[in-house]
């Protein structure tokens, strides 16, 4: 009888054990579905500035090309020295 009784206190303790490791479990997945979510929504805001920062870079070279085209055309002397400078 005292044997019995001590093998159901143990699969009582048993089930309780389970009964908290698979709530463990449960949390850790639902935390590991947040933080993957969390990640794809990260790593898409980089993808986005990535890209802004590179058209914003290609805006800026091309403003500084054409401003130095321009400049190249009004200056009389930098016209003189580019003309006195190329090769025939």
């Amino acid at each position: 009888m005292q044997n019995n009784e001590a093998a159901a206190r143990y699969r009582k303790r048993q089930r309780e054990i389970k009964t908290v490791v698979e709530s463990e479990i449960d949390q850790l997945l639902e935390r590991n579905f947040e933080l993957r979510r969390k990640i794809n929504l990260v790593e898409g805001e980089i993808a986005e500035l990535k890209q802004s920062l590179s058209l914003s870079q290609d805006r800026l070279v091309q403003g500084i090309e054409e401003d130095h085209r321009q400049e190249t055309v009004r200056s009389p002397t930098l016209r003189k020295h580019c003309d006195t400078t190329v090769a025939p």
